[in-house]
């Protein structure tokens, strides 16, 4: 699964936190939580786009997933 913006840094999963204007409204919150309920259900794997050290870990082309 790819976070997309939802999540900018694994400290923000990992914390709770988010940007203040997020945070504020609400509606961030909420996709967090939906989020972290499929990616429960489904024993996905979160892939957050701006970690750049856990970049560094997963396989590229011309490597795959099953």
């Amino acid at each position: 699964m790819l976070s997309g913006d939802l999540y900018h840094f694994p400290a923000e999963r990992t914390f709770g936190k988010m940007p203040s204007g997020e945070a504020e409204r609400g509606q961030t919150a909420v996709s967090r939580q939906r989020l972290e309920e499929f990616i429960k259900i489904n024993k996905a794997q979160l892939w957050i786009q701006h970690d750049m050290v856990g970049y560094r870990k997963i396989k590229l082309a011309p490597e795959y997933y099953e």
